[in-house]
């Protein structure tokens, strides 16, 4: 059961860097035995910590530590035990699927899957040329290759690239039944379902880690207990629903997937809110539920809604990408 911690990592001051944002991260220690998901909006640096933490980036200085051993700015030590998939697939030209897949068995001395990856084997692409295969075929080819050794500590960058949702939802298991075995699993997502495999959450907002808890405590503390979904019937209605809104002591945050449509997070008493008599019986564009990982990583891209509002006769309430 491995330990991984970094202990810095951060742009250098030069202008080598190719990465969106600047990145800091101090001492930034992962469970062990668990899936860790890194999540955040599109630029703010997940994969640059990814990469940096394999030590693939020149452009950043890293210190981090695997299992007690401290490494600088190169690949992590204990490679025999660590299984990593980068977006950057690479093959060797005109290879067949098989004889890729008989290395990996002969470089870890396997004589079968390990149980945890046994639904990603590609076995059924064993004649095929990998040139010759589709981005979502190479990419479970690339996943496989990182996980099918059972390694006790996977590092996965956005596992979910060109995958269908059957494939996804192979990944989701796999990282589920490394958790089962006490495995250790980071995996940098975008994907809901990949991220409801994750036990622990670390959310990285403009190159710095914003949050980092267990899955449950991030969605509860940030959402509350549920999400009233609106839908409006035009700006008018929107405008007047807005405005109760507002006024409501119950809601935790507000994110509008579009003009006519909010998602109103917050506490189990958001349910009784149509009932106001300013909503003016409105029944239709109204449903409660609860918070899924869905929401979560929407709410990272979505526009939020910042109440209370200020009115004009055009807006209802503003609101920053």
């Amino acid at each position: 059961m491995p330990n991984v911690d970094i202990i810095s990592l951060k742009s250098m001051r030069t202008g080598r860097s190719s990465a969106p944002v600047s990145v800091e991260v101090q001492n930034l220690a992962f469970k062990p035995g668990c899936t860790t998901a890194l999540i955040g909006p599109n630029g703010s640096g997940k994969s640059t910590v990814v990469n940096g933490l394999m030590g693939l980036r020149p452009d950043l200085s890293v210190e981090a530590r695997v299992n007690g051993t401290t490494y600088a700015d190169t690949p992590p030590p204990h490679r025999h035990f660590l299984g990593f998939a980068s977006q950057q697939q690479s093959f060797p030209p005109g290879l067949r699927v098989g004889s890729l897949l008989a290395f990996h068995r002969r470089a870890h001395r396997l004589t079968q899957t390990h149980a945890t990856a046994q639904g990603l084997e590609p076995s059924e692409f064993s004649g095929r040329i990998i040139d010759k295969m589709s981005g979502g075929q190479k990419q479970r080819l690339n996943l496989f290759l990182a996980l099918g050794h059972g390694p006790a500590l996977a590092i996965l960058d956005e596992a979910e690239a060109s995958l269908d949702e059957k494939t996804i939802r192979i990944v989701k298991a796999a990282l589920q039944a490394r958790n089962a075995a006490g495995l250790t699993s980071i995996v940098a997502t975008h994907d809901a379902e990949i991220l409801s495999a994750a036990q622990e959450v670390v959310l990285i907002e403009e190159g710095r880690v914003s949050s980092h808890s267990g899955l449950g405590k991030l969605m509860s503390d940030r959402f509350g207990a549920g999400v009233l979904e609106i839908t409006f019937e035009d700006a008018a209605e929107r405008v007047r629903l807005m405005r109760v809104i507002a006024e409501s002591r119950e809601r935790r945050l507000v994110v509008a997937p579009d003009p006519l449509k909010a998602m109103v997070f917050g506490t189990k008493a958001l349910k009784d809110l149509p009932k106001d008599p300013r909503f003016g019986g409105k029944r239709m564009g109204l449903a409660w539920r609860s918070v899924t990982t869905y929401d979560l990583l929407l709410s990272l891209e979505a526009e939020e809604v910042h109440l209370p509002i200020e009115h004009d006769h055009a807006l209802a309430f503003d609101s920053s990408a």
